[in-house]
């Protein structure tokens, strides 16, 4: 079963494969101006809304039927080539546009052969304006 996508890259669960993420956080950030008076408080001044960011977790593990090192670059792929790509969890789309801004891998095992076996992946992800 489908549990989302982020542009190419598909999130699921299955007996035979387990790709999903964990640990979603959702950032939202209002700008204001400060205006100092001589002996007022200052006033504030609302300036526009910064884009949105995402950030969320991945265990990838070749022992759940993931190649792990695929999956990272995958993702890189998507962030090199700066591409602009819609997220969906279950049938919602969230936000509008994305763009990746930050993939964390940290490997955890090998293969004797030198085969990545599992990581822990923390990607970030920015709101895509649209003018």
């Amino acid at each position: 079963m489908i549990t989302g996508t982020l542009g190419s890259v598909v999130f699921k669960m299955s007996s035979k494969q387990a790709k999903t993420i964990k640990s979603l956080s959702w950032k939202k950030s209002y700008s204001y101006s400060e205006h100092k008076r001589y002996g007022k408080n200052s006033l504030l001044e609302y300036t526009g809304r910064a884009p949105d960011e995402l950030e969320f977790e991945m265990e990838i593990s070749a022992f759940l039927g993931v190649r792990p090192l695929k999956m990272l670059n995958d993702l890189a792929a998507i962030a090199k080539k700066h591409q602009v790509v819609t997220f969906v969890l279950g049938t919602d789309v969230i936000g509008t546009k994305w763009v990746i801004t930050n993939i964390d891998n940290t490997t955890e095992r090998f293969f004797m052969d030198g085969t990545l076996v599992s990581a822990k992946l923390k990607v970030k992800i920015k709101e895509y304006g649209e003018e």
